[in-house]
């Protein structure tokens, strides 16, 4: 039997809506559960089992688990590139580490690393199944001191606990913004992520709380996503709050989503971590040599009030809370626009 187990659950258990199947199997076998990036809140973050997410912007806990494991169970991921730390090979390791890989689509399992088992199902239906046979077998596993273990180990790991998400920068450490939003936010709340940089710090240093409650993009071309993706949710999730986070690039391509909420009077709120720049370009290009990256400061408040919704700049740490509770108590859209660094995003690597 595995000593040192590991789930990883990819975006499958999101589309297979196999989230209560996820955390039953994990609390079955005390086994900890690291997500992939499009993954995160597949189990929430806050769950003694949870890692957080994996790879290169992922959390050290997930990192050093999956590292450590002998066995991985990986759920609707194919493992992708970006998170497998570009398939670094002290990673995930197949010759010293077994892999079972179950995924709806027969070309994923298998694809990135040499596998023990492949597994062609619906993600929620295997879980259901492999449940059932570990219970058939009624083999007792010290989940306690497991569960117990992983506690210790994030801790030491400081899970969620960096020192720069209570940075007092000024301009703004999008660290410490997403930390406000996370102590504000709660289990019902829908998160919507756009491209580039503002994906990674969310994904990075947001703690999600409920499962299921992260959206995001994938692949390269995923900026301009969040703010029409979070009007849809919103209408589709009547009695939900929805917080969109988004770049000043990204939003500046759908600004007609501001305009849609309003006329929808949907429950977003469109956070925007404003650097003046297309920073997730910019940090791969030469700091002597920065091209079409930089560019004058929108005052996206102000356009916002233009189309008739509530609009705050917030450029000092103590400001975030206060705007963050506002949003909260409002009962329409609203946007508030963080004055953040335009700092790389290599410094939240794990």
């Amino acid at each position: 039997g595995a000593k040192d187990p590991v789930i990883i659950a990819g975006t499958g258990i999101h589309r297979g809506r196999a989230h209560a199947e996820l955390r039953a199997l994990a609390e079955l076998l005390g086994i900890p559960v690291a997500t992939s990036y499009m993954g995160k809140s597949a189990i929430p973050e806050t769950h003694d089992l949870a890692l957080g997410t994996m790879g290169a912007v992922g959390q050290k806990a997930a990192n050093e688990k999956i590292t450590s494991a002998d066995v991985l169970l990986v759920v609707g991921s194919c493992l992708a590139p970006e998170n497998t730390k570009m398939l670094a090979p002290d990673f995930i390791r197949p010759v010293a580490q077994k892999i079972i890989q179950i995924d709806i689509e027969p070309r994923n399992a298998g694809w990135t690393y040499p596998i023990e088992i492949g597994v062609t199902s619906d993600a929620r239906l295997a879980l259901i199944e492999i449940a059932n046979a570990v219970k058939s077998k009624r083999v007792k596993y010290d989940v306690k001191k497991r569960v117990a273990d992983i506690l210790k180990f994030k801790t030491e790991m400081k899970y969620f606990d960096e020192e720069v998400r209570r940075s007092e920068d000024i301009p703004l450490a999008p660290e410490r913004v997403v930390h406000e939003f996370n102590k504000a936010a709660t289990a019902e709340d829908l998160v919507v992520l756009d491209g580039g940089n503002n994906r990674i710090w969310v994904t990075h240093h947001f703690k999600s709380l409920g499962a299921g409650q992260v959206f995001a993009p994938g692949g390269a071309a995923g900026v301009g996503y969040a703010p029409p993706a979070s009007v849809a949710a919103g209408i589709l999730n009547p009695g939900k709050k929805v917080f969109c986070f988004s770049g000043d690039g990204g939003l500046m391509m759908q600004l007609y989503s501001l305009e849609m909420a309003r006329q929808y009077n949907v429950p977003v709120t469109f956070m925007v971590l404003n650097n003046s720049c297309l920073g997730n370009v910019m940090d791969y290009q030469a700091h002597e040599r920065r091209v079409m990256t930089q560019y004058p400061t929108s005052n996206f408040a102000a356009i916002a009030k233009g189309v008739g919704i509530d609009g705050v700049r917030i450029e000092k740490p103590g400001e975030i809370a206060p705007a963050i509770a506002k949003a909260r108590a409002n009962e329409g859209p609203m946007l508030l626009e963080f004055i953040v660094q335009d700092c790389p995003h290599f410094r939240c690597m794990g």
